[in-house]
């Protein structure tokens, strides 16, 4: 039999039933001022920084791109390490990076997307904490108070303007929702708090996986207890399935990246390096606690605990004790996690950190700050609900704990400040600046290799190192590309002798190489770990298709079952018809909006054929050429479909240039190592396809008229071009002429 509530319970209770009406319009507008605070100044030109925001932006570029060529939800992300494909989609979570990708299809840049995503964030982060807290103390005080100590918590604002961390932003933001949605089912069992909770559990794990690593075990100590204090344990039942709900939800995502981790050298890369080690981030506790007010985000202190906060939630903790009964278990819950957080800060904890399974994804302790900052909020918050506080004194010591969060939070936290501030503008975001920094081992080509890739995307740049070269073909094949794509390639060989074939891309489960239509043993072949199949004399047709895998196939199952119990169970209610009619009416909506921005999906490309041999290393099987009728001041794409036939000698440049028909000074020209000067020919392996890529920009004073384009490979040291056989048509000094091309008037 339950206890029952005594007065200050009751009082509570009556105002939960209150807070059923939606909240007044003046404290939503309270709160988008204060997050339109938060983040103006975040958006003057350049992002937060090179490593975490800039890796988040070209995280949507390669989504959009995926999304152009037809791949809607893409393992790969077709155009890293220099366009041989990465698996970034199977590892990482996509909730950030589609938000944003919605943004720029809206019409907004990369850049602006992206911080379009910080900025919304921000605002549901505080819309979430008053929420839970309005609730939870029934005062709108107490809901405003929550809303800007969550908002403007000094970690969430330095993973904003010092690290630019869209995703962490984003789990954080859904946080107070998953904790307001699975605390309203303990008390009520309520219908609408379970679809919530399992919406809001998918959609933390689809924001930031390594949020969700922790923030769930944390949530099951905390509705564990209040089970025990209200005892409702049977209530739990609902919690766990509506979890359950939840991961069945974001199935898709989290199982083929738990189940096929080991075909990333991420869990490798958290090992090997020192820095990524969890216990190498602790500090003692005399390093725990900033020394002032105006929060510090600069210079390495951004992972401090605010002054503010170490001086006022001892007070909210030991005021715990005389508020009413009904908040004491939730509050001091809240007081002890608080507290298990800011311990496993310190230098003490090193036993759990090197102990505890997984936790070594968590890489930074002060991450579990995020959820710190949610139990500070809403210590806070109580203060202003303590019974003993005189009334007249109450709105004094709310408006006294918003202009203190707004000053800690504000003061400081301004790009100008930053030693980390990129200067970089949306003209700057595309692939010549991708393959720039990739070079330089951009950690967005890295983070997430194939464990059969034996050399850094970075050294592909670079020369191969002197020693025993790989063994020539024993014969030339012929071949023909006849369409290629991301996840599909179609060729037709005339193969003299049986060889192993290596494809430009990087091998990941999935993909299979046909022969005839019948499978072949598919694997990682070469230094690179391309995919590679052995294929045998004579002719045939070649398809080589990225599939999914039988774990990729049952979490998409999966996911597709929730998604079917969640809409069969939600139309059951009339509330829950009317939401089903709504979210049909958004689905639609968005599908329209994407085809418009998109279009449909860009076409496999289908190379014209061409046969070049370069000096008897290296055959020219086809190329592509866009656009077909190019005008003054357009730029010419040029895709060519290179064969290595044996190592090469040395590091080949490749020279396309454009002419007029009378062979005169070349009127437009590129000369570049292959793939805008990232993957040097002495790294090609005999049997390999290279995907090569050349932009020719068009002067814009360009005459209209009838010119060729011409290629050919040369040493750069001695400038002599390779000696070219069986090209059907080669000018003096060895050119191959291309292509006509025909300018048309502007």
């Amino acid at each position: 039999m339950r206890k029952p509530f005594d007065r200050g319970t009751a009082r509570v209770s009556g105002a939960f039933r209150r807070l059923r009406r939606p909240p007044p319009a003046v404290d939503l507008a309270l709160i988008a001022i204060g997050a339109l605070a938060a983040i103006l100044p975040f958006w003057q030109s350049g992002v937060a920084s090179h490593v975490d925001m800039l890796i988040g932006i070209y995280r949507v570029f390669e989504l959009d791109q995926a999304w152009r060529q037809g791949m809607f939800f893409p393992r790969i992300a077709p155009g890293l390490v220099f366009g041989l494909g990465a698996p970034l989609f199977e590892y990482y979570p996509p909730l950030a990076s589609y938000l944003a990708l919605s943004f720029h299809w809206a019409g907004l840049g990369w850049i602006e997307a992206t911080k379009a995503v910080f900025s919304g964030s921000l605002l549901l982060a505080g819309l979430g904490a008053y929420v839970y807290a309005r609730w939870l103390m029934g005062r709108r005080s107490a809901g405003l108070v929550a809303a800007a100590a969550y908002m403007l918590a000094p970690y969430l604002l330095y993973d904003v303007y010092q690290r630019g961390a869209a995703a962490e932003v984003l789990a954080a933001a859904v946080i107070p929702w998953l904790f307001w949605s699975t605390h309203r089912l303990v008390r009520t069992e309520s219908r609408s708090a379970f679809w919530w909770s399992a919406v809001c559990s998918a959609l933390l794990v689809l924001a930031h996986n390594v949020t969700a690593l922790f923030t769930f075990p944390v949530l099951g100590c905390y509705l564990l207890a209040l089970a025990l204090r209200e005892r409702a344990l049977p209530r739990l039942r609902m919690v766990i399935l509506c979890t359950g709900l939840g991961f069945g939800l974001s199935c898709f995502y989290w199982l083929p990246a738990l189940a096929e981790r080991g075909y990333s050298q991420i869990a490798a890369r958290l090992t090997a390096a020192a820095w990524l080690q969890p216990v190498n981030n602790l500090v003692p506790l005399a390093g725990l606690v900033q020394r002032q007010w105006a929060f510090q985000y600069w210079g390495g202190l951004g992972t401090q605990v605010p002054l503010w906060q170490a001086a006022f939630v001892p007070i909210a903790a030991l005021a715990v004790a005389r508020q009413v009964r009904a908040l004491r278990a939730p509050l001091l819950s809240l007081a002890l996690i608080l507290l298990a957080m800011l311990v496993l800060q310190l230098r003490c904890s090193a036993i759990f950190w090197e102990a505890m399974p997984l936790v070594r994804f968590i890489q930074f302790p002060w991450r579990l700050l995020g959820l710190a900052s949610f139990c500070v909020a809403i210590l806070l918050a109580s203060l202003v609900c303590v019974p003993i506080l005189p009334g007249i004194a109450r709105p004094g010591l709310v408006a006294f704990l918003i202009v203190l969060v707004v000053y800690a939070g504000l003061r400081n936290a301004d790009p100008r400040l930053s030693r980390v501030w990129e200067p970089i503008t949306d003209l700057d975001i595309g692939q010549v600046d991708e393959y720039q920094r990739g070079r330089g081992d951009f950690q967005l080509y890295s983070d997430y290799m194939p464990t059969a890739m034996h050399v850094l995307p970075s050294q592909l740049s670079t020369s191969r190192a002197a020693g025993a070269a790989p063994r020539p073909l024993a014969a030339a094949p012929v071949i023909q590309v006849v369409s290629e794509g991301p996840g599909w390639l179609s060729l037709l060989v005339h193969a003299p002798a049986a060889f192993t074939l290596l494809l430009p891309r990087l091998y990941f489960p999935g993909w299979q190489v046909s022969v005839r239509a019948r499978p072949v043993p598919t694997g990682a072949g070469g230094q690179l770990g391309l995919v590679a199949a052995p294929v045998p004399a004579g002719d045939y047709p070649v398809t080589a298709r990225l599939g999914e895998t039988p774990v990729r196939a049952a979490a998409d199952i999966m996911t597709g079952l929730c998604v079917v119990i969640v809409a069969a169970c939600a139309c059951r209610v009339r509330a829950g018809r009317r939401a089903i009619a709504i979210a049909v009416g958004g689905v639609l909506l968005l599908g329209i909006l994407v085809w418009a921005a998109l279009g449909p999906a860009q076409p496999l490309h289908r190379p014209a054929e061409y046969a070049a041999d370069f000096q008897g290393e290296i055959r020219l099987l086809g190329y592509e050429l866009s656009p077909a009728q190019p005008r003054p001041g357009d730029t010419l794409a040029l895709r060519l479909y290179w064969l290595t036939l044996k190592a090469p000698a040395g590091d080949y440049k490749v020279f396309s240039h454009l002419v007029a028909s009378d062979d005169s000074t070349p009127i437009a020209q590129v000369d570049a190592m292959p793939l805008d000067n990232s993957f040097f020919t002495s790294r090609w392996d005999p049997g390999e396809l290279v995907l090569d890529q050349q932009e020719v920009s068009i002067p814009a004073d360009a005459k209209p008229g009838a010119y060729e384009l011409e290629i050919g490979l040369y040493r750069p040291q001695g400038m002599q071009n390779l000696a070219v056989r069986g090209a059907a048509h080669v000018l003096p000094g060895d050119r191959v002429v291309l292509s006509s091309v025909v300018l048309q008037a502007k």
